[in-house]
This record gives C-alpha cells, structure tokens and sequence, in this order.
C-alpha cells in the first residue's frame, strides 16, 4: 500500500511548498559511479534490507550500515571474451527456508538462492534461465501458497530485442512467460495433468509486442499478474494455484473511468481486506477535458474482479468470447462446451 499512498498523497496536496524537505533518518550509498540500486526487500521480523545493485547484492541494517555485500559481476558471458556488467532482475526473500532467491542477467536470466544468515554462501548455484537478461525487461516474481499449502514461486516475464534477433528467440524458447516454481530448486512445479506449470509465447517475433508485466499477487485460489501492453491498454491475467498452466489462463481488461486512463503504472493489493489499487495513466492519443491530471488511481474489490473472471469463464462455456491473446494462442472464438473450459481465455 505504501507505494500507492505516496501517489495519492502527492496528487492531493499539491499545495505543499516545494522548498520543504522532510528529515531523513538515514541513507546508504557506494562507492559506484552508477550504482543502480534496485529490487529493494525487507526483512519482515528483523527489518535488515536486501538491495540489488549493479555487480553487487547488498545486506543492510534497518539503519542502512553495511553487513554483508556480495558481488555478481562483472562476468564473461559463456561464448564471449569480454566481461560485462551484471544488473539484478529480481530479488524474493523466502523466510520458510531462509533463503533469498537472487535472478541476474548473467547467466542469461539465471537465478541462484543465498542463505539469508549468509548471502556469501550459495544454497543453489545458478540454473536454467527463468527471467529476461537484458537490464530493463521487466519481471514479476512473488511467493504464495500452492495447491499443496506449500510455498510456490510464481514468475512472470518478457523480453526485449537488446541481444539481436537469435539471442531473443533463444529466450522466448527456453523462458516461459509465466512459470511456477519450487523456491528451493527453482525447477517447474508439475500440473495436475503432468505437464510443466509454464506457458510460453509462440512466436519469438511478437517479443516486439511491448508487454510489459507491473504487479503480482495472489488471492484466494488463484494468482494475478497485472501488464500493460503497447502502452494502450492494461490486463489482469488469472492463472489456478492448483493448475498454474495454459488450461486455467484468463485474461480481462482493466480500465479506470472512460476518460482514457487505461495503462497501468503501478499497483498494489491489500490483502486483509481484499481491495486492489492500480494507478493509470492516459493511454497515447487520449484527452483529459477537465484539465492536466497526468495520472489517477483507482480502487476494486478482488470479489467484484473475481465475478468479472467467473463471468468471463460462464460466458465461453457458452460459446462467447474469444481464445487468446495472439501472443500465446490463436485468437479464435470460444468453443460452446458443457463441461470445463480447458483452454485461454480472453475478451
């Protein structure tokens, strides 16, 4: 919530002077020139801070004092001479091993887990790629209860053109657009019907497509992802804890008003309650009458956006609607079935 209260709060009081600074209680900073600190996570219980940094992964105090940096680059990518630096696609702190889960461009997208006590001691060495490796494709990654009450690591990403045509088709072949995973070997959580929890895009051309995913969270009995694409419109993507794969896939979108505010920015979900924050801004080409608001934030309750699934899901049963999106299946119209819809949906 904390992120989307400093918007509102921005928003409103505007008639803050601009010369008034709060008082800062403490700051860190290194020795780097570009140090681009990223990925920011908090220990719950201890309140130590895990930060991401380009070549370096950082343990903090709650008073920022440095006690532990570990470095990550530069590296020499496998077939390369050169080394390069290596920037932090994701950092997960999972308490239930003591483990943080450490996601790199180097190795391509790879991530490897560290001991919380210890992040100089690597509990998981670096695997198969599981993120995008270029610095600014962004991903999505966040713990939750599976279907067998046990921790899942849900993942979702997309890639960018950064290394040329082969290096991206490598990826949209190897990284799944969303996967679920075992927290502790990063491998694929299997699905019921025993295929891997994963869903991949068909086309390595459509990487040029801009998805761009901003929020993950789980609720009830389900996990939604919230992108935006082409810098357009905005999606909430449903995927089943209990099937994680392309069988439960569902797809709406998501708009705040009819004034053109349709691409997200940032969201968060309060979970004791069940209410949903997005903040939007207008989509290219729209026009605000009322006046130069750049931005608005909106509130939904997850139960009315779990009736907007069910309705979605309701309505292909009876044939209405369409499978989708293009980047994952073809788009063609729903197939009127009397049992379960065991495909993607979307409208």
């Amino acid at each position: 919530m904390a992120a989307v209260r400093a918007v509102i709060f921005y928003w409103a009081l505007c008639l803050i002077q601009w010369t008034t600074s709060m008082h800062i209680e403490h700051l860190f900073t290194n020795e780097q020139l570009d140090p681009s600190f990223d990925k920011p996570v908090i220990h719950p219980q201890n309140g130590q801070v895990f930060l991401g940094s380009k070549n370096q992964v950082y343990k903090l105090s709650p008073g920022l004092t440095v006690l532990q940096r570990v470095s990550i680059g530069p590296r020499v990518p496998q077939g390369e001479r050169n080394s390069v630096n290596v920037f932090v696609k994701g950092l997960v702190l999972n308490q239930n091993d003591s483990s943080i889960i450490v996601c790199s461009t180097i190795p391509p997208g790879a991530c490897q887990i560290l001991s919380l006590d210890d992040i100089s001691k690597v509990k998981t060495p670096f695997g198969a790629s599981v993120v995008s490796n270029d610095p600014t494709s962004p991903n999505v990654l966040f713990l939750s209860q599976g279907a067998s009450s046990e921790a899942v690591l849900f993942v979702a990403s997309w890639y960018a053109m950064r290394y040329g045509a082969e290096a991206t088709e490598y990826l949209t072949n190897t990284v799944p657009l969303l996967s679920s995973r075992n927290p502790r070997t990063l491998e694929l959580t299997p699905t019921p019907l025993g295929d891997p929890a994963s869903i991949f895009i068909r086309d390595s051309n459509n990487t040029e497509a801009h998805l761009r995913f901003i929020y993950g969270f789980s609720y009830g009995n389900f996990v939604y992802f919230i992108s935006r694409y082409n810098l357009i419109e905005s999606r909430i993507t449903r995927l089943c804890k209990s099937n994680p794969s392309v069988h439960t896939y569902v797809d709406i979108p998501v708009v705040c008003g009819k004034n053109g505010y349709s691409v997200v920015q940032g969201a968060e979900f309060e979970e004791t309650n069940g209410e949903l924050y997005v903040v939007f801004k207008k989509h290219e080409g729209a026009k605000w009458r009322g006046g130069p608001v750049s931005s608005v934030v909106c509130h939904y309750k997850m139960s009315e956006v779990e009736r907007q699934f069910n309705r979605v899901v309701d309505d292909c049963h009876q044939g209405q609607g369409q499978l989708g999106p293009h980047y994952i299946h073809e788009e063609v119209p729903c197939p009127k079935v009397s049992g379960k819809v065991r495909s993607i949906l979307k409208i």
